[in-house]
């Protein structure tokens, strides 16, 4: 019934608004302690809410991303983990004086804060997911599983969207309605049945539908409607689904002057915006090859100006301005091979064990415990599975295995039964002649693509990318010179030039052990030599050992174990580890880990409980020359294990240059 009059018009709002925002009368009891059982002791609890020490504060900055997070005065964690012996007693205190402030304030204005609170909506949501699944254990509603042995699905939620999944009967629908009932009567929220929709599979009766949205007094969907952005349901026409994306690409295009913008003006559009824009859709849908080549195809023609009427000039090819900048190219990215580095990057979660709900589903449907990169997809499989496991291409030239505890005995050495029934006799060679401490970890998983080992889009997009274009070797060399080259120095004058000052070996603190190593190569086999200097820069003892190692990089870690090894011997206290390779002191101290020597990293970190201080630092190849020196004489000499300090030359003590 319409209405036309001011003040029917009044009224009708009055009422309808009336409705929504005042409070029903329920005199329903909040009863909800049963759905959140006591799971923590109260040692944990105090523990809890109790003040963190100042080892506690560190350890959690160090665990921290490096660059993941800026704070507030736009340092990352990467600042405070280099400069943490300087800043770090004042940033304890900083982080004690906040939660003292904190914990002050939380007690004065609780109650006029917590209305305003937005861990109330977390709170309320985590309510309702746990009366779900108590009607689930009870028996009121089913929820539906999509494989034999997969997890029950009942419910999924995204902020205040809510997605209840059962089994298309009343019984079903009434006690999930009955669930969001019992919600209202707690938290005064009420269902609104206009913004709630109804969907069920293909194999439902037109019959069993109407039943189901009689009972619940709900209406069926218009179209394909979206959920998160993305359309909830695939036809087979993909292109037709993800069309939007197209069409929102095309406004922004159109909408910039080309014509004014510089080609660094363009290159940052088309980067962060134009190339950004189909990003979110390609994370969880395989968009189609024709639907990839148009947006592409816009891109380009915006690259080049190309209008009608003006065609532009192509310059250079778009697979070549799709390098990165390091290999002659511009930094641009192709949408399909995107679009398989991220859909790759689901199948690494899968190869990896990850918990989620989406890969649980996955693994009990399709996997049943088989390695994804042994897979194949079926016809039968679904669209989305079928992406991932074309994807594993990719994966297969990164992916590697871990080995640190499988092939190896209980004393922690290579199981040589086993390698040889699984490898050649040279590759079996090749793995005896490393080492492997003590079996640190578990196997696991690692992408050799990236040097922490963790698996990156970026990285799996260079896969595709440098696969398909020729490049230039020589390229990212001369790339990394130009961008290191901050002030390119034309003219020196001589006046003002003076000799840098020798380079001086600093010992360090009263009570304190100063360790140096290095290692002499030679041929298949190395030398690592160990120096330990106290304060007062006296030589204490020297130690050197033979290893079969042609990895410069992992003789290296080996050194420092072997340092702390001798250390603990010695029975050292407070210790501080020199080197001159960066890479292995960054990994030690967490800031740029290397998945080369996790294992050794492990090993130090686990034998730092056997000192009361224990230091990592890096420092210049001119402060290292005993080191460096020791080494070559004891190659030279074929002299390992302790040596007798009365017995080497005094011109091997040389701290400022190589003997």
């Amino acid at each position: 019934m319409w209405v036309y009059s001011r003040d029917q018009i009044e009224k009708e709002f009055l009422e309808f608004f009336g409705r929504i925002f005042s409070k029903s009368a329920n005199d329903l009891v909040l009863n909800c302690d049963y759905l959140i059982p006591d799971q923590l002791s109260t040692d944990i609890q105090e523990s809890l809410i109790s003040l963190p020490d100042y080892e506690e504060i560190c350890k959690t900055l160090f665990s921290m991303g490096s660059t993941k997070a800026l704070g507030p005065d736009g340092m990352s964690a990467l600042f405070f983990k280099h400069y943490w012996q300087t800043v770090g007693d004042d940033f304890c205190e900083t982080i004690l004086n906040f939660f003292r402030w904190v914990g002050y304030i939380l007690r004065a204005v609780f109650v006029r804060v917590t209305p305003l609170s937005p861990y109330l909506f977390i709170w309320a949501a985590e309510i309702l997911s746990r009366l779900i699944h108590d009607a689930l254990r009870s028996g009121n509603i089913k929820g539906i599983k999509l494989s034999r042995g997969g997890p029950t699905i009942s419910h999924i939620f995204f902020a205040d969207d809510l997605i209840l999944v059962g089994k298309a009967n009343v019984e079903e629908a009434r006690g999930m309605w009955n669930c969001l009932e019992k919600f209202y009567d707690w938290s005064g929220q009420r269902i609104n049945k206009l913004k709630t929709t109804t969907f069920f599979s293909k194999n439902i009766t037109e019959h069993s539908k109407e039943v189901i949205k009689v009972a619940l007094g709900i209406g069926s969907p218009v179209g394909n409607p979206k959920y998160l952005g993305l359309p909830l349901f695939h036809s087979r026409g993909k292109d037709a689904d993800f069309n939007f994306i197209v069409e929102n690409l095309a406004s922004k295009l159109h909408g910039w002057k080309a014509k004014t913008l510089s080609k660094a003006g363009r290159a940052t559009l088309i980067k962060f915006v134009g190339l950004a824009m189909t990003v979110y859709a390609m994370q969880s849908t395989k968009l189609t090859n024709r639907l990839c080549s148009r947006i592409d195809g816009m891109v380009r023609d915006f690259w080049w100006s190309f209008e009608k009427g003006n065609h532009g000039i192509h310059l250079r090819a778009w697979d070549k301005l799709c390098l990165p900048k390091s290999w002659g190219g511009l930094g641009f990215r192709k949408t399909k091979e995107m679009n398989q580095a991220f859909l790759a990057k689901w199948g690494w979660k899968l190869l990896t064990g990850c918990q989620s709900l989406c890969c649980r589903v996955l693994k009990a449907k399709y996997l049943k415990g088989q390695n994804i990169l042994r897979c194949k997809d079926k016809t039968s499989d679904s669209w989305f599975y079928k992406s991932v496991v074309k994807a594993n291409e990719i994966l297969r030239k990164g992916a590697c295995k871990v080995i640190t505890d499988e092939l190896l005995t209980e004393s922690g050495n290579w199981d040589t039964t086993k390698l040889n029934n699984l490898f050649t006799r040279e590759t079996v060679a090749a793995i005896l002649k490393g080492d492997n401490p003590l079996a640190q970890g578990k196997d696991h998983w690692i992408w050799t693509k990236e040097g922490s080992g963790r698996f990156s889009c970026k990285s799996a997009y260079l896969i595709q990318a440098l696969q398909c274009s020729p490049h230039c070797e020589v390229a990212p060399s001369l790339w990394n010179k130009l961008w290191n080259s901050k002030i390119l120095i034309t003219e020196i004058p001589l006046s003002l030039y003076s000799p840098r000052p020798p380079a001086d070996w600093n010992p360090p603190p009263q009570d304190w052990i100063k360790i140096n190593y290095d290692a002499k190569v030679g041929g298949e086999h190395m030398c690592v030599a160990v120096v330990a200097r106290d304060y007062l820069s006296r030589l204490m003892w020297v130690f050197t050992a033979k290893m079969d190692f042609s990895d410069a990089l992992c003789e290296e870690a080996v050194a420092v174990c072997l340092a702390l090894e001798v250390a603990k011997d010695k029975g050292h206290q407070f210790i501080l580890v020199e080197s001159d390779s960066k890479i292995v002191i960054n990994t030690l101290n967490g800031l740029d880990p290397r998945w080369e020597i996790e294992n050794y990293s492990l090993f130090c970190k686990r034998f730092n409980s056997s000192f009361a201080s224990c230091l990592f630092c890096f420092s210049a190849r001119s402060y290292n020359f005993m080191a460096h020196n020791v080494a070559n004489w004891a190659f030279t000499h074929n002299l390992y294990g302790c040596i007798d300090i009365t017995t080497i030359p005094k011109n091997i003590y040389c701290n400022d240059r190589e003997v």
